[in-house]
């Protein structure tokens, strides 16, 4: 790794030298970064990238990084992101690139395998610790209807590590049955979620 594979969040820059990493770890201690572990625009690093994403049985999931606003604070978590804020952008895209990329540019899983691996898969690896994962990730009776509606010639990633946006091509999202996303459009006053916890 080298300085130019970070991107400090607090101005969105990338780091240009050794003697600016040294500045910033001096006067910001704590300030986050993206770390750039891969260049897509490699090819080698892109095959990489695709051989580990189809293992078998590869879940598709990613963890959470805070809201930063212009300067570096933390900021609340909401939807939309104001202008400005930065976030990883798998935080709002990871799921629409797996359908853009491996399903409809290279045919590399079926939609039937996708939604497995975004879904089912992840709620599984987690069911042994968090009992509740057991009603998420499978459409039967019973489960949480915690459901996504997204046209597969459409569906898109928009989130750049520079702006934020949300997924193209996902029409409805029901949360324990209620719409929270609706012909395409947020509904932010619809607050349906539950904390999903470990009850331990």
């Amino acid at each position: 790794m080298r300085p130019s594979s970070l991107t400090y969040l607090a101005t969105g820059e990338r780091i240009a030298d050794a003697e600016r990493l040294r500045e910033l770890r001096a006067t910001d201690p704590g300030g986050l970064v993206f770390v750039s572990f891969f260049d897509e625009d490699d090819e080698d690093d892109r095959a990489l990238l695709r051989r580990s994403l189809l293992l078998p049985d590869t879940a598709i999931a990613t963890d959470a990084m805070p809201l930063v606003r212009p300067g570096g604070d933390v900021a609340e978590d909401g939807w939309p992101v104001p202008p400005g804020y930065r976030t990883h952008p798998r935080g709002a895209g990871s799921y629409a690139r797996t359908f853009r990329w491996l399903v409809r540019e290279s045919g590399a899983l079926s939609l039937a395998e996708a939604v497995r691996r975004c879904s089912l898969l992840p709620a599984q690896i987690l069911a042994d610790s968090v009992p509740a994962m057991a009603g998420k990730g499978r459409v039967r009776v019973g489960a949480d209807a915690d459901l996504v509606l997204f046209d597969p010639e459409t569906i898109s990633d928009r989130a750049t590590y520079a702006a934020l946006a949300p997924s193209a091509g996902i029409r409805h999202v029901l949360v324990g049955g209620e719409f929270v996303v609706r012909d395409g459009g947020l509904l932010p006053d619809a607050r349906p979620g539950r904390p999903v916890r470990s009850g331990r």
